[in-house]
């Protein structure tokens, strides 16, 4: 429920910068701009929709975790989808027609407001304010965690904790 509740959050903010940036770009609020902007409120959904879908869907109980998680597995991909919608309606910008640019600037800024919120507003919350941020647990950082600091990362065998005993090498190299 309090995810479903942030992504309403980021809804209602990515509609009212939308409306509050038609005046700054000289979109009128008539019939046109508003099937537009109603229609975009289904690409408002959808960004930031999957971040908490991924943050929910994440095994770990640390809410940063969970967080780093749903960057990781849809934050590329949310990019890319900003990116490719964008440069899709970018052809409408040569359009002399005025439901044709309406169309445009209506779709890039939600399309921008959506990412920007689903990358970088929407984590921030979910980490602070997210289910599972006010029960955190103080985790036992295991062997392994201690010998491999990060997951990506392994070290070289001379600097290896377990090179260093008796001054002999268990993985067969000179100590």
């Amino acid at each position: 429920i309090l995810c479903s509740m942030w992504v309403a959050f980021s809804i209602a903010s990515i509609g009212t910068g939308v409306l509050g940036y038609m005046a700054l770009w000289s979109v009128n609020l008539d019939s046109i701009s508003m099937i537009n902007l109603i229609m975009c409120t289904g690409f408002s959904v959808d960004f930031t929709a999957h971040i908490c879908y991924s943050y929910m869907s994440s095994s770990s109980d640390d809410p940063k975790e969970r967080v780093r998680e749903a960057l990781y597995s849809v934050g590329l991909p949310i990019f890319q989808g900003a990116v490719s919608t964008i440069l899709g309606v970018s052809a409408l910008i040569l359009a002399d027609s005025y439901i044709f640019l309406v169309f445009f600037k209506m779709i890039f800024m939600v399309i921008l407001f959506g990412a920007l919120h689903g990358m970088f507003l929407l984590p921030v919350l979910l980490s602070i304010f997210g289910p599972g941020s006010c029960t955190r647990r103080k985790k036992s950082i295991s062997d392994i965690e201690k010998t491999f600091p990060h997951p990506y990362c392994i070290p070289h065998p001379s600097l290896h904790p377990m090179t260093h005993m008796n001054g002999k090498s268990h993985f067969g190299g000179v100590p």
